[in-house]
């Protein structure tokens, strides 16, 4: 494989803790944000987690964020069916691990199935 590249765009970063991260993001399917982070060769930050909800009788829908970091980002990809976001996070002067413990923590938290936002 010769290189995968996602277009990121800006987002603003609200995280009080970490005023100096910068953030964006690409959306694309499951499965090139599997391969973006295998070619990247991204190690694992932390466990998968996962929400799930009832939407109707017998219709299970889940949410699925993992965190991988290399060695200038920290990147969390949020799943839903086969569509996903996969945020990265950086610092200039360096992501420091507590910061970036915080902003997995905070990711895993919350959940979008409630949102009409289907990425």
């Amino acid at each position: 494989m010769s290189g995968i590249a996602l277009e990121f765009e800006a987002v603003p970063t609200l995280f009080e803790f970490a005023t100096d991260v910068l953030a964006d993001y690409a959306m694309c399917k499951s499965a090139y944000a599997s391969a973006y982070m295998d070619f990247l060769k991204a190690h694992a930050f932390g466990n998968v987690h996962v929400h799930s909800k009832f939407v109707a009788a017998n219709l299970l829908k889940t949410e699925k964020i993992a965190a991988f970091y290399d060695k200038l980002y920290l990147y969390i990809i949020r799943t839903r069916d086969d569509d996903s976001k996969v945020f990265r996070f950086y610092a200039p002067t360096e992501l420091r691990f507590v910061d970036a413990v915080k902003i997995v923590e905070l990711h895993q938290r919350l959940s979008t199935l409630d949102t009409h936002d289907h990425y």
